[in-house]
């Protein structure tokens, strides 16, 4: 298979430069040795991401935040950071700061499925799940992986 840009790495990074290259004009193909995990049946997935909110717009556009289970979404609307002597400390408040949140905590499998969900039927990429990128040869003109 001949492709503009291959990405070997399906997690959240190679994902969303799958995602951003959408309708860039090239061919994609996105490597990755594993499926995502599925969403917790019992409890949360303690792997978490705070994104601010110029990460949220970027997802918005990229059709992966209304994939998102939104029960497992929350808005971080106050903030303390507490040092380690316990006495200095930083206060964030998205009140104070007029806006509406400071961040959102999204689990990283959360995260993953909508990707995973958002990457689907993506007409300029090759899935190529179960494949894992052992080493590359590159030439000039192009790297060939195996």
């Amino acid at each position: 298979m001949k492709v503009d840009i291959a990405i070997v790495g399906g997690g959240l990074v190679g994902g969303c430069i799958a995602r951003a290259l959408c309708r860039s004009g090239l061919s994609l193909a996105l490597v990755e040795p594993r499926s995502a995990r599925p969403l917790s049946a019992a409890g949360f997935d303690l792997r978490v991401y705070a994104l601010n909110p110029r990460s949220v717009r970027c997802l918005e556009d990229w059709g992966i935040w209304p994939k998102l289970a939104p029960e497992r979404v929350a808005p971080v609307q106050e903030m303390l950071v507490v040092g380690d002597d316990g006495s200095s400390k930083l206060e964030f408040s998205a009140y104070r700061s007029d806006v509406f949140e400071l961040a959102a905590i999204v689990e990283e499998s959360n995260l993953q499925q909508a990707l995973a969900g958002s990457l689907e039927g993506q007409a300029d990429l090759a899935m190529l799940s179960g494949v894992e990128c052992l080493h590359a040869d590159w030439t000039e003109s192009a790297a060939v992986l195996a």
